[in-house]
């Protein structure tokens, strides 16, 4: 989903196209935005290339440092996102762990926010 995050204002237009997949990343982009989905928890957005975010992830995929890419957007997406969407996208991967029956993944995610495991 692209509206998590919204960086910048204007309209970010009703199509776009692939530029970019790292993993499960995908940076899709048109003439004012790029589209991300697939960041961090599964979250996704919209960054106008005509704000400073914007202007520095054009430049790092220009040099194609993924790892600094996905490093990037993660970093944004979690410095922008709204603490409801948040805890519910951590809510719904913790429900998507425990589903598949995977307790190391729950593991790796509360160790990685930080949150005592017997919260889970």
């Amino acid at each position: 989903m692209c509206d998590d995050v919204i960086i910048g204002k204007g309209n970010s237009g009703c199509s776009s196209t692939q530029l970019l997949n790292i993993g499960t990343l995908d940076i899709a982009q048109n003439g004012v935005c790029y589209w991300i989905s697939g960041a961090i928890l599964g979250c996704g957005g919209i960054i106008f290339k005509d704000t400073k975010e914007g202007k520095k992830l054009t430049a790092l995929i220009a040099k194609k440092y993924d790892k600094k890419i996905v490093d990037f957007i993660d970093k944004i997406i979690l410095a922008n996102i709204d603490v409801e969407k948040l805890r519910l996208k951590i809510k719904n991967e913790l429900e998507d762990a425990r589903r598949q029956g995977k307790e190391e993944k729950i593991k790796e995610i509360l160790k990685v926010l930080n949150i005592d495991q017997s919260w889970s």
